[in-house]
């Protein structure tokens, strides 16, 4: 009686486990799986930048804009989320996002004056990994004019107020980003504003970068 009723148990374990193995093969999530889990990549650090600042001429004044340097430098905050390196690119994902908070200023020459903003901006960047150090980025950036140097522009007898420019303006960002391993940055960016600087003063300004960062991991 003890043999059959042995028997019976062991068999219905037996059964029990194979069943649970079967359930276990077929959930994805959380981790029954190690390979489909889900990774979090954090970076945080320092990055500078430098490039060309670029300004359309108002339609109905002329007062001479003309390209001028640009420089900017702050903290990026980076996150990528990535599965296991088995299931696509070593260590990262395909997708990330970028906010970068920025300080930097703009100049150009305005006839025999140059004209300097000083700004804070905070891209928002969408990231795609075309390979593991490739990425190409789009977003929109924020900018908030903190001031502006001459008060004055002077076209003829047009004289120009700069105090009365808009603070606030947003711009859209795209470029191309370059990652190495250890988490060096080199990226190319282009930012083209949407505002006009005043109600009458009907300039749009964009900016060409080149930057470099160092990320330090925080999460990997």
């Amino acid at each position: 009686m003890f043999k059959k009723f042995l028997i019976t148990v062991l068999a219905l374990s037996f059964c029990d486990i194979t069943f649970a193995q079967e359930q276990q093969d077929q959930w994805i999530w959380p981790d029954q799986h190690i390979e489909d889990a889900l990774y979090l990549h954090i970076g945080l650090g320092p990055t500078i930048g430098g490039g060309l600042a670029m300004a359309t001429n108002p339609s109905f004044f002329d007062y001479d804009l003309k390209s001028g340097f640009a420089y900017q430098g702050g903290v990026a905050f980076n996150i990528n989320v990535s599965h296991h390196s088995s299931l696509g690119l070593i260590g990262i994902g395909r997708w990330g996002v970028e906010i970068e908070a920025l300080y930097g200023a703009k100049s150009y020459k305005a006839g025999n004056k140059t004209l300097l903003m000083n700004y804070l901006e905070i891209p928002m960047l969408l990231q795609f990994y075309l390979t593991q150090g490739l990425l190409v980025e789009a977003g929109l950036t924020p900018v908030k004019l903190i001031n502006a140097s001459p008060n004055y522009l002077q076209s003829g007898n047009v004289t120009a107020d700069m105090g009365t420019m808009k603070v606030n303006d947003v711009m859209i960002s795209a470029g191309a980003c370059f990652k190495t391993p250890f988490g060096l940055a080199i990226g190319l960016r282009y930012n083209l504003g949407v505002s006009e600087w005043a109600e009458n003063f009907h300039s749009k300004t964009s900016t060409a970068m080149a930057s470099i960062s160092y990320l330090f991991p925080l999460i990997k």
